[in-house]
């Protein structure tokens, strides 16, 4: 009689397989990973530009630039060494606010607690494209931003007299014209990554605060303490909360930058060096970019 045989793996070779397909997928894994943040890092250069042409589309509109933090009625031709908020109003809005019109969106009827998908960087593991900070003090819930108006090179005093504040183009209350940008607008910041804090507490994109909506280049105030000082141009860590003071991304090795002309450059953290040049307006400093 012939004898029947079932056919199938034996232990040696299914061990043998599946070593395999652990092997293809340790090989794999970091190759997605790369596809990922190039996806997201282009969809952030993206988010940078369609800003960067939001803000030039404003600058025709009102012949200046929108102010860091600012009311829009200060007239383009009024440029006093100090600014106010004007009597009885209400807190100014930030240039985000400021640009909606431009991004096809409706200034005064998107409230500031609504998230808006421009203003988030797809590379923030916290997905702040969808999230809001809670209000978890009782002051109300507000919408995130991972991208910061360049004020100049800190903006670590609160009033509006602080030289640091104001040599960058958009700060507290400024309206700087284009043809005001002498340093070049090709290597001149307008924009930066600038991710909202640890407990979201900061980073809100329509907020009349300085570390809100605006970045120095060479920041000296450490809102949370603790932490090298002055802050500058390197990566940063969710778990140390005083990386909110400076300029870095969640892209591996540096950050987008929007520049005066409209262009957006991914800089590396050995740029910074040079960073506090690219934040000056018309200082005469000289800067090559490759």
């Amino acid at each position: 009689m012939r004898s029947s045989r079932r056919a199938g793996f034996t232990l040696i070779e299914l061990l043998v397989v599946i070593a395999i397909i652990a092997i293809l997928i340790g090989l794999l894994l970091p190759a997605v990973q790369k596809v990922r943040e190039a996806a997201a890092r282009m969809s952030c250069t993206n988010n940078l530009k369609q800003l960067g042409l939001a803000l030039h589309n404003f600058h025709d509109n009102r012949l200046r630039l929108p102010p860091g933090v600012g009311f829009d009625n200060v007239p383009s031709t009024t440029r006093p060494a100090n600014y106010v908020t004007p009597p009885g109003s209400s807190d100014p809005p930030s240039w985000a606010r400021l640009i909606l019109p431009f991004i096809e969106q409706q200034q005064n009827q998107l409230n500031a607690n609504r998230p808006v998908k421009m203003f988030a960087c797809p590379s923030d593991p916290r997905g702040i494209a969808n999230l809001s900070y809670g209000g978890q003090l009782g002051i109300g819930s507000f919408g995130l931003t991972s991208y910061a108006a360049v004020a100049g090179w800190s903006v670590n005093d609160w009033s509006s007299t602080a030289t640091m504040n104001r040599v960058g183009c958009m700060y507290y209350y400024s309206t700087v014209r284009i043809a005001d940008i002498r340093d070049g607008t090709s290597t001149t910041m307008l924009l930066a990554e600038h991710p909202p804090s640890l407990d979201l507490f900061w980073g809100w994109w329509d907020y009349p605060t300085y570390w809100d909506t605006m970045v120095g280049a060479r920041e000296s105030y450490q809102l949370y303490g603790g932490g090298p000082n002055p802050e500058s141009f390197r990566d940063g860590d969710l778990k140390n909360s005083y990386h909110f003071n400076h300029i870095w991304s969640f892209h591996t090795g540096g950050a987008n930058l929007l520049f005066g002309d409209g262009s957006v450059r991914f800089m590396q953290y050995s740029a910074s060096t040079i960073l506090p040049d690219m934040a000056t307006r018309n200082n005469g400093e000289v800067v090559t970019l490759n």
